[in-house]
């Protein structure tokens, strides 16, 4: 598997540009970076959400922030488009990053706990997808310390 960051690609240029599948969030509430672990599985992730047709970036991050989070955000950011290779499949997401105010019970029903963690798990065996979420959630705190 290979993760490439789309650096040129704006977020009104990426449904242009890729066929984006989902969208991958880095939420962060009193400065705790949010992990979501899936119904029957052990394992933390980060938020995503896959794409209803015809819908653009934005719209999925809010849908996954409102709706499925049940989250109050303060400011959401565009942080990068990405592909992520397995072979010859490319697959394309985008990533946010959201500086959330407040999380109620979630309300998708994939979703079995959720946690608000000082610092993401060191052992890879405890994330579902070691190979992608590292290196995204490690893009978007790279972003924000940018701005």
């Amino acid at each position: 598997m290979e993760l490439n960051f789309l650096e040129d690609c704006t977020e009104k240029e990426v449904s242009s540009v890729v066929h984006v599948t989902h969208v991958t969030l880095v939420a962060v509430m009193s400065g705790k970076v949010l992990y979501v672990k899936k119904r029957g599985k052990s394992t933390l992730e980060l938020p995503s959400i896959s794409f209803e047709k015809g819908e653009l970036p934005a719209s999925a991050v809010r849908r996954l922030i409102s709706e499925k989070l049940n989250a109050s955000d303060n400011v959401v950011v565009y942080v990068s488009a990405y592909g992520r290779a397995e072979g010859s499949e490319v697959e394309y997401g985008v990533l946010y990053y959201a500086d959330i105010s407040s999380m109620r019970t979630h309300n998708d029903p994939e979703l079995s706990s959720s946690y608000f963690l000082d610092s993401p798990p060191e052992d890879r065996g405890k994330w579902t997808y070691p190979d992608t979420d590292i290196p995204l959630l490690n893009k978007a705190m790279e972003h924000i310390r940018k701005k």
